[in-house]
C-alpha cells in the first residue's frame, strides 16, 4: 500500500509539474506589458517608420509570444497610428512582427508584415 502511495504522489507530482511548462522550442506568452516587449516593439515601429518614411507611434501591443532556439523568436502584434493622420480618418494599423536575437552574436532580424483588421480573431 505505501507503494502505490508513493508512485502515485510521485506521478502526481511529475504531471503537475510539466502541465505548467511549454514544450522545448514550443512559443510561449510574454507579458505585453514588460519593458522587453516595450523595447521590441519600439525596435519595430522604429523600422516601419524608416521603410515606409512614415510617422507611427505605438497605439498598443496586442499580443506577444517568445521562443527559445538557438537564440531567441519574438512574436508581436502591434497596433501603430500614424501621427500625420487626420483624426476623422482611421489610421490605425496591426503588424505583425517576428524578431530574432542571438545577442552572444550580436545578431537581430526584424521582419514586419501588415495584417487587416479580417486576420486579427
Amino acid at each position: 500500500m505505501k507503494f502505490l502511495t508513493v508512485f502515485f504522489l510521485i506521478l502526481f507530482i511529475y504531471f503537475y509539474s510539466t502541465a505548467f511548462t511549454t514544450s522545448l522550442g514550443g512559443w510561449s506568452t510574454i507579458d505585453i506589458n514588460s519593458d522587453e516587449v516595450k523595447e521590441l516593439a519600439k525596435k519595430v515601429i522604429n523600422k516601419y517608420t524608416t521603410e515606409n518614411e512614415e510617422n507611427n507611434f505605438l497605439f498598443k501591443v496586442i499580443d506577444a509570444k517568445q521562443q527559445i532556439v538557438a537564440g531567441v523568436n519574438y512574436n508581436l502584434l502591434i497596433l501603430i497610428s500614424s501621427l500625420s493622420c487626420n483624426l476623422t480618418l482611421n489610421c490605425s494599423k496591426y503588424l505583425q512582427a517576428t524578431i530574432f536575437q542571438q545577442p552572444w552574436n550580436c545578431t537581430e532580424e526584424i521582419n514586419i508584415f501588415e495584417k487587416s483588421t479580417d486576420e486579427i480573431s
